[in-house]
């Protein structure tokens, strides 16, 4: 259990503690494939299935120990310690051959890992890419999900990667980060989503932040009144990415402006993310793409001018 009453810890500036450097590591030639290429995941026990052991609250805030450590955990007021997260930097003998964070499925790095977030092949500071492995998915036999690991097949059909990929809207100023994923209890439905920037001076939210937005395929009247939030919109200035699409706003990822060992970060599930509709695979997914953009924050990759 975590200590109720939480010392405030000192922040330094993020460009002093910024996160590990990364490395390149080969991504898929298409979402959803299986991994193929060098991977950190060879170097970790992945998680047989995407189903966290405990489940995941409604909101999350991450708590760093009292050391300068890889190491951080993800809970909430009643525990801090549900999930652990670990950054990499790929040049440790001890540790995999290319930078990586990874999410681990409970209190200890020891753990499972439920998935891991890296660079593509050749990146530099204004790579679009991000390359997410997840334990892979295989059909149920019964109603539902059954995301878990075939037991012979293993090698290269033990993990599948994902993309998230980093765009400036139209508007040459709104950064976004879009990615498809899996969704839902009833099958292996893909759906597309973006984490937009939030607004500075949006005083709902901290200074920095990041909503998740859902676009679902096929509106229905059903979604606007069930309480989610849920609203359609044309077009919603993304490009064409959700023209002709329902929004709704699924989850709020927000961190302070500076490095701090004291909540440094927080996410917030909402609408359909909040109820569990989405599914255990979209957390993951939510949770691992919001913690790539609070580290490509830190090093000033979420601004307009840094994006190819």
């Amino acid at each position: 259990m975590g200590n109720p009453n939480e010392a405030e810890a000192a922040t330094t500036e993020q460009n002093d503690t910024a996160p590990p450097p990364y490395s390149p590591c080969e991504p898929p030639s298409q979402p959803f494939s299986t991994c193929q290429h060098v991977s950190p995941v060879a170097h970790f026990s992945m998680n047989q299935s995407v189903s966290p052991y405990h489940p995941f609250p409604t909101a999350l805030s991450a708590y760093y120990q009292w050391k300068i450590t890889r190491v951080f955990h993800l809970g909430d007021s009643t525990n801090h310690k549900l999930y652990t997260a670990s950054t990499h930097a790929g040049i440790s003998s001890k540790g995999p051959n290319i930078p990586c964070v990874v999410l681990y499925n409970g209190p200890s790095d020891k753990d499972p890992a439920l998935a891991v977030v890296s660079e593509q092949k050749g990146w530099n500071l204004k790579s679009p890419i991000s390359v997410i492995t997840l334990p892979p998915l295989t059909p149920s036999s019964g109603p539902g999900l059954n995301l878990t690991i075939d037991p012979a097949a293993q090698g290269d059909t033990s993990s599948v990667t994902e993309i998230m990929r980093a765009s400036v809207l139209t508007d040459r100023k709104t950064v976004v980060f879009r990615f498809s994923i899996e969704v839902g209890r009833d099958g292996f439905r893909r759906e597309r989503f973006e984490w937009r920037k939030l607004k500075t001076d949006d005083p709902d939210y901290a200074k920095r932040a990041v909503k998740l937005l859902r676009f679902r395929s096929s509106p229905t009247s059903a979604s606007s009144k069930d309480g989610s939030g849920a609203a359609s919109f044309e077009g919603n200035g993304s490009d064409g990415w959700g023209d002709g699409c329902e929004v709704e706003v699924v989850a709020v990822f927000e961190w302070k402006p500076v490095w701090s060992m004291n909540k440094p970060f927080n996410i917030r599930f909402m609408g359909s993310g909040k109820t569990g509709e989405l599914g255990d695979r979209w957390a993951v997914m939510a949770i691992i793409t919001g913690m790539r953009i609070w580290f490509l924050d830190s090093q000033n990759r979420t601004i307009a001018t840094s994006i190819e």
